[in-house]
């Protein structure tokens, strides 16, 4: 599971970036209370998967939030990416789900 990011970003060297492609990872806590998210860019797919380096933006790509199984669910890297879609949305950038 990834994010097709398909706002325009430019990296912290200057580049323009007409989409990107996310990687989300996801924690729990020892007491299952919450979930720490955080989310790599890349040019593309084709970048991840050659195992080239993440691109640096000035984006919050963290998310920290409380997390209850009964209600959120139990797949928590799904969970992780609506989430970490939700901070990239409240700064003005577009990402999908590719599943």
């Amino acid at each position: 599971m990834s994010l097709n990011i398909t706002s325009e970003i430019t990296t912290k060297d200057g580049f323009v970036l007409p989409t990107s492609y996310g990687r989300v990872a996801v924690f729990d806590n020892t007491d299952g209370a919450n979930l720490a998210a955080s989310c790599l860019i890349y040019k593309d797919e084709a970048a991840f998967e050659a195992g080239d380096q993440a691109v640096k933006v000035g984006l919050k790509l963290t998310n920290y939030e409380p997390y209850d199984r009964d209600v959120d669910g139990v797949d928590i890297l799904d969970i992780a990416h609506d989430r970490m879609m939700d901070t990239l949305s409240a700064q003005g950038v577009r990402s999908e789900k590719n599943l």
